[in-house]
């Protein structure tokens, strides 16, 4: 029997996977501090984006390539919008 030590990605929007093998440990201050590597994703995932109360209660998701894109494309055209004034009514 094998196994594969690593670290799973899991998209929090639609529940795409990935697996990314585990290639070592940093060790900083005489070992005090150690920090664990992974290897990279092959495409990139957006890993721990705050948004706020907006995620039906999620403070941080991570997304897979795929919905990272439609993410940033609404964020980004959200932003590019022209601002509108709630408080007007005239």
């Amino acid at each position: 029997m094998s196994t594969n030590i690593g670290k799973q990605l899991v998209c929090d929007r639609c529940g795409a996977t990935t697996f990314l093998l585990y290639t070592g440990t940093e060790e900083f201050d005489g070992g005090y501090t150690r920090v664990t590597d992974f290897q990279t994703p092959k495409e990139p995932w957006l890993l721990c984006e705050d948004l706020g109360d907006t995620a039906s209660g999620h403070n941080y998701v991570d997304l897979c390539p795929m919905c990272r894109e439609s993410y940033i494309k609404v964020k980004n055209d959200f932003f590019s919008r022209k601002r509108v004034d709630i408080f007007d009514q005239t």
